[in-house]
């Protein structure tokens, strides 16, 4: 009987072993997770073809999260703030340094030389692309150090649409070979320039109580209903003027161009070329 209760004792006291050793392990409760430490800014990739970047606006916003990194920014070039979109002074060098402007702000680029152009250009829609690191000044201005710019998509011989040019139309060819352009900037002026020549003048638009040639213009350009059109209307012929004709959509803050070809303009881009074409011949100028 003694050995029987011994034996009783030892089971139960294994069971309780048992027992106590699986609540232990029940009721063990896992470790916390660390905290986690700070991220590194996460830099967007640039984006593909021809749209422009979003990521100025975050660089101003943490000029000390993104020091030291490398971005690629493409955006339109501002030359040197042609058109009064930062406050800042330039970063480096007042003579060259320039803007470039995405859809979330303009920033400094630091002039470095061997440029696809000129710093002191005035062609400010034009889409450049650049690679290069986001530097400080005075620890809290923001600027970009470049690696390499490059002008983004076609790169025409002329200026498309400079600063502050409302309406720019272009013609080429026909059987004169044509090379002319004609910009109708903000404040009335038609500058003139003809690139086979070499020769460029300009005129400005008259406005009083009984004539308003901006007026005309005006009504004339609205009837074309120009920012609805596609980039190519009509087609071109042998021997035929080409239009290339830019303007501004104020609406979208972007430019627009459509090419249009003689022999198939509509009725509405006709009259407003030849409204345009006959003021530019009072141009008064120099070769």
């Amino acid at each position: 009987m003694q050995r029987v209760g011994r034996a009783i004792a030892v089971i139960l006291a294994l069971s309780y072993a048992l027992t106590a050793c699986a609540t232990a392990k029940t009721a063990t409760v896992a470790p916390a997770s660390p905290t986690p430490g700070p991220r590194p800014t996460p830099i967007p990739p640039p984006p593909p073809g021809h749209g422009l970047s979003s990521l100025i606006g975050q660089i101003l916003a943490n000029p000390h999260l993104y020091a030291g990194q490398t971005v690629v920014l493409v955006g339109y070039f501002r030359g040197q703030n042609l058109l009064d979109e930062v406050t800042t002074s330039m970063p480096t060098d007042r003579a060259r340094d320039w803007l470039i402007k995405d859809k979330s702000g303009a920033i400094y680029v630091k002039y470095r030389g061997k440029l696809p152009f000129s710093p002191n250009s005035t062609e400010v829609w034009r889409i450049v692309r650049v690679r290069g690191e986001v530097m400080l000044r005075g620890d809290r201005l923001p600027y970009i150090y470049p690696y390499d710019v490059q002008w983004e998509g076609l790169v025409e011989d002329f200026d498309v649409l400079p600063a502050l040019c409302k309406v720019a139309v272009h013609r080429f060819g026909g059987p004169e070979g044509l090379d002319h352009h004609i910009y109708w900037y903000e404040n009335n002026t038609l500058v003139v320039h003809d690139a086979k020549t070499g020769w460029e003048g300009s005129v400005r638009l008259k406005k009083g109580f009984t004539v308003c040639e901006p007026c005309d213009l005006e009504k004339a350009f609205s009837k074309i209903r120009f920012f609805k059109l596609p980039q190519v209307v009509g087609r071109g012929c042998k021997g035929c003027v080409k239009y290339y004709i830019a303007a501004v959509d104020e609406k979208k803050q972007e430019p627009h161009f459509v090419t249009f070809y003689e022999g198939s303009l509509p009725p509405a881009v006709q009259e407003f070329v030849k409204l345009i074409v006959a003021k530019a011949g009072e141009a008064e100028g120099s070769p």
